[in-house]
């Protein structure tokens, strides 16, 4: 036993069950600080991106000859930015030599600029640059909602194609070209193709204007 200031007697477990609940309330405390630093950074970067995207565009256009072919793309280090005074904003040490500016050359000719920041404690991307498809079924309709989730404005859903099956009887083959936005809806009435709608199976794919190509296949009977 041991005598507290109070003069009562705290045992040896009272101590440890103590000094436990103190060490996970200091566990929550940091991860709790972490998470707001983490939350801070990402905000950070996403403000600061059109100016990153923007001192790119300007070293790229003024020093690389036209040489990129749709789909393809090359990286722009920070680093190289600084060294040749277009990086006006200062970024620390940690981040200078792994970030970089990716730039492709969309489909009708177009470049767009996709920043990746490397720090040694958060990194930060613009996104993922591949169109996120989701479905939901209501009854005998499929919500079809497809969107390019990049936060930069120039990367955009350029095609989507939609088939229905039966086994392997292809029942829907639908082409939409030229969207251009960053968000596409589609509703099917699966009636239409077969009145039990749990034999059909429906293939969606979509691409964005950088070559970025989604697809999923849905099964009806398990939604």
């Amino acid at each position: 036993m041991i005598v507290g200031f109070n003069g009562k007697k705290i045992s040896l477990i009272e101590i440890i069950c103590i000094i436990v609940i103190l060490v996970v309330l200091i566990a929550m405390a940091v991860s709790g600080i972490s998470s707001l630093i983490g939350k801070d950074d990402g905000d950070m970067w996403e403000q600061r991106e059109d100016i990153l995207i923007a001192e790119a565009e300007e070293y790229y256009l003024k020093n690389s000859k036209d040489d990129l072919v749709y789909g393809d793309n090359f990286n722009i280090k920070l680093s190289e930015l600084e060294k040749n005074n277009y990086l006006h904003d200062k970024f620390p040490n940690s981040c200078i030599d792994n970030s970089y500016v990716s730039v492709y050359k969309d489909i009708d000719g177009n470049y767009v600029y996709i920043p990746t920041i490397k720090c040694s404690s958060n990194d930060y991307i613009s996104k993922t640059l591949y169109p996120v498809i989701n479905t939901s079924l209501n009854d005998n309709s499929l919500l079809i909602d497809i969107r390019d989730s990049s936060n930069n404005q120039k990367v955009l859903l350029y095609d989507c194609t939609i088939k229905i099956y039966n086994d392997d009887e292809e029942l829907l083959n639908n082409d939409f070209l030229d969207i251009n936005l960053n968000e596409f809806r589609k509703t099917l009435n699966l009636k239409e193709y077969d009145e039990d709608i749990s034999k059909l199976r429906v293939v969606v794919m979509a691409r964005n204007n950088i070559g970025f190509t989604s697809e999923i296949t849905l099964k009806t009977n398990k939604m």
